[in-house]
């Protein structure tokens, strides 16, 4: 298939995927300033994360370095992870940066935590609805 096909479908189904994730945003209130507050922050820090962990944060040779015009971290952590820990420290190091640089998993993380954080309303959080949805009929 021609690269523009392939880019096109990649358009296409990840449009779709994005969308049919925040249609479960559909009963909570996005009236509410701690909603708002916490989608902007997990989709702000799902996009902006993972530039900054690609640059080997956690162990200096883990990561796959930033794309051309970008920057490295200008703080980053000078832990021997195996030197401390063994094998075991470069692997939770390993797994530390790959759920790092994935938007995907960061914005959940941090929304899944400011959700069970910041005190709100079962109304407002969308749980309610949710609760009627798994009684049996």
């Amino acid at each position: 298939l021609p690269t523009a096909i392939v880019g096109a479908m990649f358009c296409g189904l990840f449009g779709m995927i994005a969308s049919v994730g925040l249609s479960n945003l559909q009963f909570v209130d996005l009236n509410d300033s701690r909603n708002l507050f916490i989608i902007g922050f997990a989709f702000f820090m799902g996009l902006s994360v993972p530039f900054w962990a690609k640059g080997g944060w956690i162990f200096a040779d883990v990561g796959a370095g930033y794309p051309e015009g970008f920057l490295p971290p200008t703080v980053q952590l000078p832990i021997n992870w195996e030197a401390s820990a063994g094998i075991a420290g470069r692997t939770i190091a390993e797994i530390l940066t790959t759920i790092a640089a994935t938007g995907m998993a960061v914005a959940a993380i941090i929304g899944m935590v400011l959700d069970n954080i910041i005190p709100g309303t079962r109304e407002s959080r969308g749980l309610t609805y949710w609760e009627k949805m798994a009684e049996p009929d």
